[in-house]
């Protein structure tokens, strides 16, 4: 439908009062949009309901009248509109649910699927090899930018701003790095000395991303999430059965490791540096 007019039978009323039809939609045109499509949940479909009732208002209303008698036929058609359109969404929401309870049939409920894979939760796979890496990355960049506000601070006489804003920053990372390699050595069965060598690679610069590489190499970052109790021997371990129920419960394992992270931090800065404050 055009903004200005009608596309139905131009042949069924007298010129005046198409003229007056033509206006009445014109002037209502906008807020009758933006009710269906409100309702509708999408325009086109909305375009679709007005194009109908300028049709049938053509079609049943009568061939004279004031602009108040065409007024009532215009919105007595858009009323059948909109009848129309919610029988159509009431017809549409069924088979949602339908679909849906048959889709839980075949693969089981939500929550089923998010106990057989919770690192899932929000639709981006993680891995261990992935999310060891990612937080690696980041601590090499924090790194370069606690390195670059030293150069500001002692060569360039640029202030504290820098030091305080890269050491910030890469204290939180540094934390962040040695829980991750913490978690992901408990995951994948490392032993306890080479889980303190990861820990230890965040203090040398930029020896976080070579040490990731070695793990790769050595396929030590290989595999899931061990959310499932195997028969390996290490599976039946205490420290097993709560990373199992850390990993059935992501958003809340997420939520302490936040509180941890920042609880760790907050000791730190209130500590402050080694040998104190000028």
């Amino acid at each position: 439908m055009s903004p200005g007019g009608f596309t139905g039978d131009r042949a069924a009323v007298t010129p005046a009062v198409s003229g007056e039809l033509t206006a009445i939609l014109r002037d209502e045109r906008r807020q009758v949009l933006a009710s269906l499509t409100r309702m509708a949940g999408d325009l086109t479909l909305a375009e679709d309901a007005v194009q109908d009732a300028s049709i049938i208002a053509r079609r049943t209303g009568p061939r004279t009248g004031g602009r108040h008698d065409l007024a009532k036929v215009v919105v007595r058609t858009g009323r059948s509109a909109r009848q129309a359109c919610g029988h159509f969404f009431s017809q549409l929401q069924r088979y949602r649910t339908e679909r849906s309870r048959a889709y839980s049939q075949i693969h089981g409920t939500r929550s089923e699927r998010l106990r057989a894979y919770p690192v899932n939760l929000w639709s981006v796979p993680v891995s261990p090899r992935s999310l060891y890496r990612l937080v690696s990355i980041a601590e090499a960049i924090t790194w370069s930018l606690l390195i670059a506000g030293m150069l500001l601070k002692y060569v360039f006489q640029a202030g504290e701003w820098g030091v305080q804003i890269g050491g910030f920053v890469h204290g939180l990372v540094f934390i962040a790095y040695g829980m991750t390699a913490v978690f992901i050595g408990i995951n994948q069965h490392w032993k306890m000395r080479l889980i303190a060598l990861a820990c230890l690679t965040a203090i040398i610069p930029f020896a976080t991303i070579p040490f990731d590489r070695a793990l790769e190499r050595r396929g030590v970052l290989d595999g899931g999430w061990r959310n499932e109790r195997t028969a390996d021997p290490r599976d039946h371990t205490l420290i097993s059965a709560l990373l199992r129920w850390m990993l059935a419960r992501p958003a809340l394992f997420t939520g302490i490791m936040g509180i941890v992270l920042v609880s760790i931090m907050a000791t730190l800065l209130t500590l402050g540096p080694p040998g104190g404050t000028n």
